[in-house]
């Protein structure tokens, strides 16, 4: 399939419309201000020492690939931001889709339910 799309490509069959060019000076990049979670370091990584550095759900040993999850959200409840029975080490798939409520788990991780 990649091979294909650089056929076409090449072709020019991609309409030009699609490919906009940036205009002449315009700055492509900007400087933000950002709050940064003080104490999400220390969450994070006491969670990967308890959680043995492996998804709760999955058991995938990736660490770049795992989230430290708030089971009570850091927006909701600034007591419990370090709480580690407030935490889930979860890839990221599992992150996401707990995260919108997709999936939610008894105190066991058992009875995985959602869609």
């Amino acid at each position: 399939m990649a091979f294909e799309i650089a056929d076409i490509w090449e072709a020019k069959e991609v309409s030009d419309a699609i490919i906009k060019p940036i205009p002449n000076g315009a700055e492509t990049e900007t400087l933000k201000q950002v709050k940064v979670r003080k104490v999400q370091q220390f969450f994070r990584n006491s969670l990967l020492v308890s959680y043995a550095n492996k998804c709760a759900i999955s058991g995938l040993p990736v660490p770049s690939l795992l989230v430290a999850s708030h089971i009570i959200s850091w927006s909701k409840s600034e007591a419990r931001r370090a709480d580690l029975t407030n935490g889930l080490l979860l890839n990221s798939l599992y992150d996401k889709a707990f995260d919108k409520g997709y999936i939610s788990f008894d105190k066991k991780l058992a009875g995985l339910s959602g869609c």
